[in-house]
């Protein structure tokens, strides 16, 4: 089995090129913050490299830009070339299949916003839900079109 899902922040917008055969390749490095402090009370971050093919590309490059937090689901992958010096590379990445966005898109498209720093009832104020899509352009998963959750504190068992 090799699945892979990520939730991270695009480190720059998604580089977009053509193969010689006329496929369109989407390359991306997400920002993916550890779920741990290091011995400077700090949180790290893993910079993974992705890749998207064909026409799910259109749509990430459409509603993402440097910064955005994105959730990806794909398979991890691992080739070699050899470099110029004549040196063996190791690659490892991830080939998205789906993606969804996590955050709210503002009407000119040019700001992101974290939809978990909203109140309540800002959340609804816009149609569509909280614009997540999967590669195909379709409603998502890691981001339901839902109502937001009353929750406090003292509802969660950690």
């Amino acid at each position: 089995m090799n699945n892979v899902s990520l939730i991270g922040r695009l480190t720059k917008d998604v580089e977009v090129r053509h193969t010689q055969a006329g496929k369109v390749v989407g390359s991306f490095t997400l920002a993916v913050k550890r779920n741990f402090k290091n011995a400077n009370g700090e949180y790290e971050s893993d910079f993974i490299n992705c890749v998207m093919w064909s026409d799910r590309v259109e749509h990430l490059v459409r509603y993402t830009q440097k910064g955005s937090l994105l959730g990806v689901e794909g398979r991890l992958q691992v080739r070699t070339y050899d470099n110029q010096q004549g040196n063996r590379v190791w690659v490892t990445e991830v080939i998205v299949s789906n993606f969804d966005l996590l955050e709210k898109r503002t009407d000119n498209g040019a700001q992101m916003q974290n939809q978990y720093n909203q109140p309540p009832q800002q959340q609804n104020a816009y149609t569509g839900g909280y614009g997540a899509y999967n590669a195909q352009g379709n409603q998502g998963a890691f981001v339901p079109d839902a109502h937001p959750v009353d929750i406090s504190e003292d509802d969660l068992p950690f």
